[in-house]
């Protein structure tokens, strides 16, 4: 089952979107990944997606906008899961990404069993 569900990882940070695309993958997902936002979105219109892992602070377009923009999307598309990674765990940046209906929040550096534990979960629920 986790060979046919897709993820999208944008990361700007070469070595950590490498080191995401290696876990997920020996996981047994399929990913792509994406070194900025306006990148992801393009690729996101173009391809089916189970799950956006974005980091917030990206070069021009930001994951919080990211999300915001994959949010207008047709509904199809538009209601994909994404987990938010930051360096920063302030509560602010935290909120917004909720708002714009992020299902989990990781702070850098990423512990890859809780984030494959997430990563499994809302997997699971998505194909319910």
């Amino acid at each position: 089952m986790r060979a046919s569900r897709r993820i999208l990882c944008v990361e700007d940070q070469a070595d950590l979107l490498d080191d995401l695309v290696l876990e997920l993958s020996d996981h047994g997902y399929r990913v792509e990944g994406c070194r900025d936002g306006h990148a992801a979105l393009a690729l996101f219109s173009a391809e089916r997606f189970d799950l956006i892992i974005c980091d917030i602070q990206l070069p021009g377009m930001g994951g919080i906008e990211l999300l915001n923009r994959v949010r207008q999307l047709p509904e199809e598309r538009s209601e994909v899961p994404a987990i938010f990674l930051s360096a920063f765990g302030d509560p602010e940046v935290v909120r917004a990404g909720t708002a714009q209906g992020a299902a989990a929040y990781f702070v850098k550096p990423v512990d890859y069993r809780d984030l494959l534990g997430s990563v499994d979960t809302i997997m699971r629920i998505g194909s319910d």
